[in-house]
């Protein structure tokens, strides 16, 4: 494909394409699998680019080429630019690697700015185009082209375009029942080389579209938990920067005046995210006597949670006991600023869980939020790190577990 017919068929800018993309977050790689499937779709990578400063030139002249204030020959030049300045010993040739890192966000971007529109626009029925003008066309792609199938149909959770390093295969709406066609033959057989379906390439069996509209923080805890903690490192700070202190306040104060006729409040199990797992305090974890392996450095709490945790209903129902030791509900509506602002971290080896202490107006008192690791969600069907409980203790009744074994000092300011 020419870089005319390119630009003819991916138009940008595009509304959907811009957010897609800017909704990145920078991660520092060694290897272009360190993000895998549906990670891409969050997290801006160049296989090797480790430096935070080469990594955000690269990422700012993709930016500008999505949003069309970059062509592919000034992309090109940037590239040199960056790589001299930083001396990036990057792998391959200079005109295949900055071609490729423009190609694959650029089409990426569309391909899921797309899918946007069509979920928004209630397409029901997508047809699969293969890109004339291709030099070497993947005999799959060309069989595919010109199916139609609804748009939830299993075919596009993994068939969706691009399908592989260079595709510029595309989906377009269809409005007429008629056109819909019979399932590809064979689109669901393994290759066994790459482990996912024949004519797409490895890493590549997932739905971008769909990938994009996940929860950033839920794709990339997994892959904070994945990565080795220099790596990890800065992309912890980028992501715990962004916080959601007033959403998640306002959060619980809709939930609070959803209640019964009775006065009981309303809980659906819904969770909201209110935190990370330092990189520090996981590696501190890993060298435990026994072992801890996280599955997602992702902290959330679901409103059943921590309305039970601050024992509202009892305290209404002038039921609770040892009031003293409550977190008032002012105090507990920072949740996500104490679990970052924490004084400690300990691990409780009964439970297991991990214990956040942060500082509260009684003289020799903390409070603390326990964290669950590793906790199946049945609602959501994911293992995660739940917040399950909170509570005022006393720093000597803390200390004298510490002293007493139950709980593992990992990390204190």
């Amino acid at each position: 494909m020419t870089d005319a017919e390119y630009s003819a068929v991916f138009k940008l800018p595009f509304k959907e394409a811009e957010t897609f993309f800017k909704e990145k977050l920078n991660i520092p790689t060694q290897k272009w699998d360190d993000l895998w499937r549906d990670e891409h779709a969050k997290g801006f990578m160049s296989a090797g680019a480790q430096k935070a400063e080469l990594l955000a030139g690269l990422r700012d002249a993709v930016q500008k080429s999505i949003d069309g204030g970059m062509t592919k020959k000034e992309f090109a030049a940037k590239f040199d630019e960056l790589a001299a300045t930083h001396g990036w010993s990057y792998k391959g040739g200079r005109n295949w690697r900055s071609s490729l890192i423009y190609d694959t966000n650029i089409t990426t971007a569309y391909q899921a700015g797309r899918w946007q529109q069509f979920r928004d626009g209630g397409t029901r029925l997508l047809q699969y185009v293969h890109a004339d003008g291709v030099l070497n066309p993947r005999p799959q792609h060309l069989a595919w082209s010109g199916t139609v199938l609804p748009i939830d149909h299993a075919f596009w959770v993994t068939n969706y375009p691009p399908n592989g390093w260079r595709c510029h295969c595309r989906a377009v709406a269809v409005t007429d029942p008629a056109l819909v066609t019979p399932e590809p033959k064979g689109w669901q057989e393994i290759d066994p080389k790459t482990d996912t379906q024949v004519g797409i390439d490895k890493g590549w069996d997932y739905n971008v579209g769909e990938a994009g509209m996940l929860s950033r923080e839920a794709v990339l805890g997994e892959k904070l938990a994945s990565l080795p903690p220099a790596l990890s490192a800065p992309l912890y700070k980028e992501m715990a920067a962004v916080n959601n202190d007033a959403e998640f306040a306002q959060w619980v104060k809709a939930k609070m005046a959803d209640t019964t006729e009775s006065g009981v409040i309303k809980t659906t199990g819904e969770q909201f995210r209110v935190g990370f797992i330092d990189p520090e305090v996981q590696a501190k974890l890993a060298q435990l006597e026994k072992p801890v392996t996280l599955e997602t450095t992702l902290i959330t709490v679901t409103d059943k949670e921590f309305i039970h945790s601050l024992h509202l209903q009892d305290l209404a129902a002038g039921t609770g006991r040892h009031p003293e030791r409550i977190i008032p509900l002012e105090m507990a509506l920072e949740l996500p600023r104490q679990l970052r602002e924490s004084t400690a971290v300990l691990y409780d080896v009964n439970d297991p869980a991990l214990i956040y202490l942060f500082d509260v107006a009684q003289q020799g008192k903390s409070g603390k939020w326990v964290v669950r690791v590793n906790f199946w969600d049945k609602r959501a069907k994911l293992t995660g790190n739940a917040v399950t409980t909170s509570a005022v203790l006393d720093d000597t009744a803390i200390a004298g577990n510490i002293e007493g074994g139950q709980y593992i000092e990992v990390w204190k300011k």
